[in-house]
């Protein structure tokens, strides 16, 4: 009877410390997970802002600059970047910004697209249905903005940089300000594709 009492007791304590193992990786997942998601919101919370400001320094052809509103088209997950959502029915120089998810069927006629990260696979068709739309391109990976992107979001050092490809701008037939090709100098990313 003893032999049983000991094989309960190195049973209780085995799967005591799987228990125990089991509680401590759900705690450190609990902990670091919201932490992730923070970190994420807080970077699209800054490509939003810079989004919404790049706004400011952009100007359209007139065919393009006439409309009441600015569409901006996210391909792919649109609840990844709450913040780009959050500035649907904004006003950018007196035009109102129409935010929408957008499929790759849906791209033409967009002002603006924002290609997130994870969907880099769909940069040649993309660019294919937009060539000829003015369409102020947006991606946030590493090599887009040599790939034809006009601005491209980048973390460098844990903050969120950006490129801008002049070439593709001006092929687009949209100006960017001089200030804002500035801001994407040495300091803050590379200004690929410009003169």
């Amino acid at each position: 009877m003893r032999s049983d009492v000991t094989g309960i007791r190195a049973f209780s304590r085995t799967h005591f410390a799987v228990v125990t193992a089991v509680i401590a990786i759900m705690l450190t997942a609990a902990v670091s997970l919201p932490a992730a998601e923070q970190r994420v919101r807080g970077e699209y919370e800054v490509k939003a802002a810079l989004l919404y400001n790049f706004l400011k320094f952009v100007e359209w052809p007139p065919s393009k600059a006439a409309g009441a509103e600015i569409r901006v088209c996210v391909v792919g997950d649109l609840s990844r970047a709450r913040s780009v959502a959050e500035l649907d029915n904004q006003r950018v120089a007196g035009r109102r910004l129409a935010v929408e998810r957008a499929d790759l069927q849906d791209v033409r006629g967009c002002d603006v697209l924002f290609l997130l990260r994870g969907e880099e696979q769909l940069l040649p068709k993309i660019l294919e249905a937009v060539r000829g739309g003015s369409t102020l391109t947006i991606g946030e990976a590493d090599g887009l903005g040599r790939r034809g992107v006009i601005i491209n979001f980048l973390i460098v050092r844990n903050r969120v940089r950006f490129e801008i490809n002049a070439a593709a701008a001006r092929d687009a037939g949209i100006m960017i300000s001089s200030k804002l090709m500035k801001l994407a100098g040495p300091g803050n990313g590379s200004t690929a594709g410009g003169d």
